[in-house]
């Protein structure tokens, strides 16, 4: 019996940590895109906010991004 509730247990915990948690907040004014990673196919939302895209992800003081 014991081992049936740990069991029991592990399953619940499982589960919740599998769910994920939901997001409350609507997305901003910017750019929701849907993409599909190539070698596993798994889905993943990826947002640009409205100042990104309206700049076309160039920085207003002329810097580069955390790449260059």
């Amino acid at each position: 019996m014991e081992g049936n509730r740990w069991a029991l247990l592990i399953a619940v915990a499982a589960g919740c940590a599998l769910a994920g948690c939901a997001v409350p907040q609507r997305p901003g004014s910017g750019k929701a895109i849907h993409l599909v990673e190539g070698e596993t196919n798994a889905g993943y939302w990826l947002y640009l906010p409205e100042d990104y895209v309206k700049t076309d992800g160039q920085r207003p003081d002329g810097q580069g991004g955390p790449s260059s």
